[in-house]
């Protein structure tokens, strides 16, 4: 991707057929969480605190997802250091999902890149304002599943930043409880 004469952004994408040979095992169970149907969504619960009560800060491109976070926090900013970690139910909207099944793994690929960075904040929500705000630097992704359920389990942890670089681990599975994606990025 080249923006003028610049390049910033590179990317390589493969795929696999495996033909005749495959492995198959699973031992990536999903986090024991309710349903997407059983966690109140973001906007629920921001239009339930007091007028007077600050919530969560409000990050406009979070606006294209229907969000069930798993976590809330009440009263804005925590008190202290929370736990580096998030877990969300997504679906997007306008548009659920995708066709092209290329299409729908970027469906996954976002959430994947874009929530390490919830989860690093968390150990310094209760600064504010914010100290930094960081980007992904270095992503690898491996999509292990096809799925056409519109709701996504996303779950990122970041065990450490430090020197100014955090690092981020993301998973992401459905409905069915079945793992979709992981990733690492520093």
């Amino acid at each position: 991707l080249r923006q003028g004469d610049r390049i910033i952004l590179e990317a390589l994408v493969w795929g696999v057929d495996p033909g005749d040979m495959t492995l198959e095992h699973d031992v990536s169970p999903a986090p024991a969480v309710p349903g997407p149907d059983d966690v109140p969504s973001r906007a629920d619960r921001v239009a339930a605190l007091p007028p007077d009560q600050p919530g969560p800060p409000r990050l406009p491109f979070f606006e294209n997802f229907d969000q069930h976070p798993l976590q809330w926090v009440e009263n804005w900013p925590p008190a202290g250091p929370q736990e580096p970690m998030t877990r969300h139910w997504l679906r997007y909207r306008p548009t659920p999902r995708f066709e092209d099944p290329w299409v729908d793994a970027c469906r996954l690929l976002i959430p994947v890149d874009t929530f390490g960075w919830p989860a690093a904040s968390q150990a310094h929500a209760w600064i504010d304002p914010p100290q930094a705000v960081a980007v992904t630097v270095d992503l690898q992704v491996g999509f292990h599943r096809y799925t056409e359920d519109e709701w996504l389990l996303v779950e990122a942890v970041s065990p450490i930043a430090t020197a100014g670089l955090a690092s981020a681990t993301a998973r992401v599975w459905d409905r069915s409880r079945c793992e979709r994606t992981w990733h690492r990025s520093c």
